[in-house]
């Protein structure tokens, strides 16, 4: 449908209003895990599974950025999957 095989990941070329409040809801957890001191989203994916694989890239300082992974249910249920810290804007999602 939007060129992207059953399963595969969709990179978004904005980042939506969802993304950004599913990521404020869980700012405390990720923040548990890596240092941040700004949190600016500036790139989504997502990978229809049972439910949805989201990703997100966060910039937490000049230059250095968070890779998220959390799993949104089809209820709208959120649960952090990682948070990779030290990446670059352009470090590949995985």
């Amino acid at each position: 449908m939007f060129g992207v095989p059953c399963g595969g990941v969709f990179t978004h070329n904005k980042v939506d209003k969802e993304a950004i409040a599913d990521l404020k809801k869980l700012k405390s957890e990720i923040a548990k895990k890596a240092d941040v001191c700004e949190f600016t989203t500036v790139r989504t994916a997502s990978q229809v599974v049972n439910g949805y694989n989201m990703f997100a890239k966060i910039r937490v300082k000049p230059g250095k950025y968070l890779h998220v992974k959390y799993y949104k249910d089809f209820s709208g249920k959120l649960s952090l999957s990682y948070v990779h810290a030290n990446k670059k804007i352009a470090d590949g999602w995985f």
